[in-house]
């Protein structure tokens, strides 16, 4: 190990400057370690832009499948209606283009009932008596109004009962009632009440289906909200229009198209930046670039050059 002492001083007549001596003898002694921790940095700064070239890797990766994946951006659509107020519609990444024709005649309708004998208010007790309710065609259930029971009360004792009916309590001018309301719309959760109480309940909406025509096919719907006919498609419809037909439109989605390729472009140039910087040579300082002599990164960069 070179010493690299500056020795002048020994022999100027002034002594030993012993500060700088120790100083350069100590110097010398850590010039390894130094070296080392030059390797050190070198390799941790090779690490760190390794680590985001595999990131950035993992997005081009990730927006080339994009581009691929047509239930998503490239196979993205828009819907348009002639008439919303009788239909609007949505349709998934993938359906095919195209122009579909449809009249409705009646839309699906919830059933509801209520109580034609107004209380004072919803803590009132009401007077004994029972009644069932029965959703389509399943089991009718009773329900019983004890001397105690309030319209709140009684709200509560056919909700729990879990028939596919909401109790609630409606407040007027003219008092307190009870409203039922079917869960579901449709023919098949119509309700039916037969009323053994003084609450004197009364049909206010028979459920029924929604009744249309797609492309000419006649169609029934329980719901408002119609998918399944086409396939991609739902349909809500919003009003009836016997004899009047609506026009629903389904057309490629360019803007995500565009913006799908843009994405996927964006995410190659990063990395070929990355890699052009990563192995530039440094006149300057005669040094190359912080991936310079690494293969993998070199066989990425022709990889990405070859596309």
């Amino acid at each position: 190990m070179s010493s690299n002492i500056d020795t002048t001083t020994l022999f100027s007549g002034t002594g030993i400057d012993v500060a700088t001596t120790v100083s350069q003898l100590v110097t010398a002694a850590r010039a390894p370690e130094t070296n080392w921790q030059n390797q050190q940095d070198a390799i941790q700064t090779q690490v760190t832009a390794l680590n985001q070239l595999n990131t950035d890797l993992s997005a081009v990766w990730s927006k080339l499948n994009a581009l691929k994946d047509q239930s998503g951006a490239t196979g993205s659509v828009t819907t348009s209606a002639s008439n919303p107020n009788i239909v609007t519609a949505t349709a998934a990444a993938g359906t095919p283009p195209g122009t579909h024709v449809l009249e409705v005649s009646a839309l699906a309708k919830t059933s509801s009932y209520y109580t034609a004998v107004p209380v004072a208010s919803s803590s009132t007790p009401l007077t004994a008596g029972s009644f069932t309710i029965q959703v389509g065609s399943g089991t009718a259930a009773t329900v019983t109004v004890d001397s105690t029971d309030t319209m709140a009360t009684l709200a509560a004792k056919v909700n729990g009962l879990n028939l596919g009916v909401s109790a609630s309590v409606v407040n007027d001018a003219n008092g307190t009632r009870l409203a039922l309301v079917a869960q579901s719309s449709g023919a098949a959760s119509d309700i039916t009440v037969t009323d053994s109480s003084a609450l004197g309940f009364t049909k206010a909406v028979t459920g029924s289906n929604a009744s249309l025509t797609v492309d000419g096919v006649p169609i029934s719907s329980a719901s408002n909200i119609v998918s399944g006919v086409v396939p991609g498609v739902t349909f809500t419809l919003t009003g009836a229009s016997v004899g009047t037909q609506a026009t629903v439109s389904i057309t490629p989605n360019t803007d995500d198209s565009i913006q799908a390729v843009k994405d996927f472009v964006d995410a190659y140039n990063t990395v070929i930046t990355e890699l052009n910087s990563g192995f530039a040579y440094d006149q300057a300082t005669g040094k190359g670039g912080v991936l310079s002599g690494d293969s993998s990164a070199r066989m990425v960069q022709q990889e990405m050059l070859g596309y």
